[in-house]
């Protein structure tokens, strides 16, 4: 049994949201010409796993500034503790078959393919990392991150009412966070938006 909760952010005291200014160069490497504006969506997920699995997800829907080679970068959430132990798990569960027929190849029955079964789905469990983040979702063409270059980090709520106080964006492009912070002075000030 599991609960789960979608909520799009609408700050208290300013019921339009947020009006960030974002800067007009892609977000992600920096690049100002061809930029076009690409609808995202900040996604903050919490989950508390025990007795039952619950989980709160907060979304921020805004347009960030692309070019065109990090457009595919603006909705790829970047991977979270809880996703990873997840997929490694089953990447371990997967490894498993092929690891019995290769153990057999060596040792015909007993403890010692068991154990051999279990040390080859563990090598190729810890390879799967290297080849998905070296070679398949590493940064490209001068990009921050193969991953959203801006990411909802943080919200504070008020208790018992639920309502939005502030959130809290990282950047991946320093640069960008600069430009960013010099142009929405009055929201940062209040409080309202936070920078990482």
């Amino acid at each position: 049994m599991h609960f789960h909760f979608t909520h799009e952010i609408s700050i208290e005291g300013r019921p339009g949201g947020l009006a960030l200014e974002l800067p007009e160069s892609c977000c992600n490497c920096g690049a100002t010409e061809s930029i076009s504006w690409v609808d995202a969506r900040l996604v903050r997920t919490t989950f508390v796993p025990f007795p039952v699995v619950f989980g709160s997800e907060v979304t921020l829907p805004i347009r960030l500034p692309s070019c065109p080679r990090c457009t595919r970068t603006m909705n790829r959430l970047a991977p979270t503790l809880m996703s990873l132990a997840l997929l490694t798990f089953l990447v371990f569960l997967v490894a498993l078959f092929p690891s019995w027929p290769i153990a057999g190849m060596f040792v015909e029955t007993g403890p010692k393919r068991i154990e051999l079964t279990l040390w080859i789905s563990i090598s190729l469990t810890a390879l799967w990392p290297l080849l998905w983040y070296g070679a398949i979702r590493r940064p490209r063409n001068g990009q921050t991150t193969a991953f959203q270059p801006i990411r909802l980090v943080g919200v504070r709520r008020r208790w018992m009412s639920g309502d939005i106080r502030h959130v809290i964006l990282e950047f991946t492009n320093d640069a960008y966070r600069a430009n960013f912070v010099e142009r929405n002075p009055a929201l940062l000030r209040a409080g309202v938006v936070r920078v990482k």
